[in-house]
């Protein structure tokens, strides 16, 4: 090969170790310290991909090694980022089990994240209540919701002899004692209260009506109520267009019935309707 060097020796190409790559890393061979390094692995200087390096030279492959450059460790199971090797760097006190406590133990599962494992943490849920106490009172002590003394079953009976002002209840054995402080008079007092908003609510537009003004508008009248005044002559006169429409006034307006075309149409002042007496319509 052209630019060999006197007296190196040569493949049958004509190549010396200065001009091959043997493993495409990149490195020749003269400098390659790793031969055979897998294809599209990057390389150092040195022409070694992780999989053929152990900087920390732990036995393990930097490639494979969770701490290449710390022999402490080289394992981390879990995949928390605790190394297996509790002695070692970061040491994982639960290498089986991911966790995130930092306290006494390190690396194992922390509920209420306080920094303290579960195994060790008096109050696994961080609601306030010992671990202890919640299972002497049947609350769950891994769910923070759930805890001593909250009355999720709110008992609405009307026959309960409740004393908020004395401040007892009576049992049903006839003895007495302190009433449930808190959370039940403050939602029996926020009932009452939407009680009395609604019904001077309900009081305001029994009173008003939905009206916009006190004019009352007279009903119209039935179809009997309207033939009986028109049969009834001597209380309905029938005025001319030019009438003033007093109240009891039938008026006829000229026009044609629009069910029944008849001329009969007749406008009834005290009801604000017209009425045709041909075919007992309403226009």
């Amino acid at each position: 090969m052209p630019g060999t060097t006197d007296l190196e020796t040569v493949d049958n190409t004509g190549c010396s170790d200065a001009q091959r790559d043997s493993d495409g890393d990149g490195v020749n061979d003269n400098t390659d310290q790793c031969d055979d390094t897998p294809p599209g692995e990057s390389v150092d200087l040195n022409g070694c991909s992780a999989s053929q390096r152990d900087n920390d030279e732990d036995g393990v492959n930097d490639k494979d090694d969770f701490m290449p450059n710390d022999a402490s460790q080289h394992t981390d199971s879990d995949g928390d980022g605790y190394g297996d090797n509790p002695d070692g760097t970061n040491g994982d006190d639960c290498p089986t089990e991911s966790g995130t406590s930092t306290g006494d133990l390190v690396g194992c599962p922390d509920l209420d994240n306080d920094g303290i494992a579960n195994d060790i943490d008096d109050d696994d849920d961080g609601d306030g209540f010992l671990d202890a106490d919640e299972i002497a009172n049947g609350t769950d002590p891994l769910y923070a919701l759930d805890f001593p003394g909250l009355d999720l079953d709110i008992d609405l009976d009307l026959d309960l002899d409740l004393d908020i002002g004395g401040g007892t209840s009576n049992n049903t054995d006839g003895t007495s004692e302190p009433a449930t402080e808190g959370l039940s008079t403050a939602v029996i007092g926020a009932i009452a209260a939407v009680i009395v908003l609604l019904l001077i609510g309900i009081a305001v537009l029994a009173l008003t009506g939905g009206k916009k003004d006190g004019t009352d508008m007279p009903a119209i009248p039935s179809l009997a109520q309207a033939q009986a005044e028109l049969s009834a002559p001597a209380t309905v006169p029938v005025a001319s267009a030019a009438s003033d429409g007093q109240t009891g006034e039938m008026v006829s307006t000229g026009n044609a019935c629009k069910h029944c075309g008849a001329m009969e149409v007749y406008h009834i002042p005290s009801y604000g309707a017209d009425y045709c007496k041909a075919c007992s319509q309403y226009n």
